[in-house]
């Protein structure tokens, strides 16, 4: 069965889709078949992973997805109640497949569907004080899943001291579940403006190193993931 990676927020404009497109472009450069599947109704996965975000693919033919850098990209339009979208995802899912799921924070009705299915659940967070007002729900409060979420922080200016503060209280609250800090880089928005790859625009990016070391974490902890062979 094909491993599920979900990525979500309860807050929407802390970079879900960057957080995403990065693990689908650093999976399938370690080696994973992935594919991910962009349900946030903006069609900006594709662009976050280097591509042209205008193409769709309706489930109906592997000749309407796009490959970008290794990664499949299915961009499904959120036109039709979440079961039914469903079944036309999973009928493209190979078993030994990754596949990277990006929904907007406002879609509960496919959160709902997709959360108990999830391997893992990444939870995606912003050093903002409006974030504090979500941590109820991202901590588990009307989950329909059995285990809590994983937590990335995004977007970190460690000079603000707002954030600082505000990054300190995640961690403290969040603890082990915290895997993954990303620091604030304009290269991120630089290189999707440019349909590039951040690897490929700017290579000594920081955010970039934070992504590196996200996915080795994610591709290194989690079983059965981690029982494959390294890249």
């Amino acid at each position: 069965m094909a491993e599920m990676i979900l990525v979500h927020s309860p807050k929407g404009g802390v970079g879900t889709t960057t957080v995403a497109a990065q693990l689908a472009l650093l999976l399938a450069r370690r080696g994973r078949q992935v594919t991910a599947a962009d349900l946030s109704g903006q069609g900006t996965l594709g662009l976050c992973m280097g591509g042209n975000p205008g193409r769709t693919s309706r489930g109906d033919g592997s000749d309407r997805t796009v490959v970008h850098s290794g990664a499949r990209l299915l961009r499904i339009d959120r036109d039709r109640p979440a079961a039914q979208l469903w079944p036309e995802i999973a009928a493209q899912i190979e078993p030994e497949q990754v596949l990277i799921v990006d929904i907007a924070s406002s879609d509960r009705e496919m959160f709902r569907l997709l959360a108990p299915r999830a391997t893992i659940r990444l939870c995606v967070v912003a050093p903002d004080p409006a974030t504090l007002a979500t941590l109820p729900q991202a901590l588990g409060e009307d989950i329909p899943a059995p285990e809590l979420p994983f937590f990335v922080l995004n977007r970190l200016d460690d000079r603000a001291r707002i954030e600082r503060d505000v990054a300190a209280l995640l961690r403290d609250l969040m603890g082990e579940r915290l895997i993954g800090t990303i620091r604030r880089d304009e290269a991120v928005r630089e290189a999707a403006g440019m349909m590039e790859t951040l690897d490929r625009y700017a290579p000594a990016s920081a955010a970039l190193a934070d992504f590196e070391a996200l996915a080795d974490h994610i591709v290194h902890s989690f079983a059965p993931m981690a029982s494959r062979g390294a890249a």
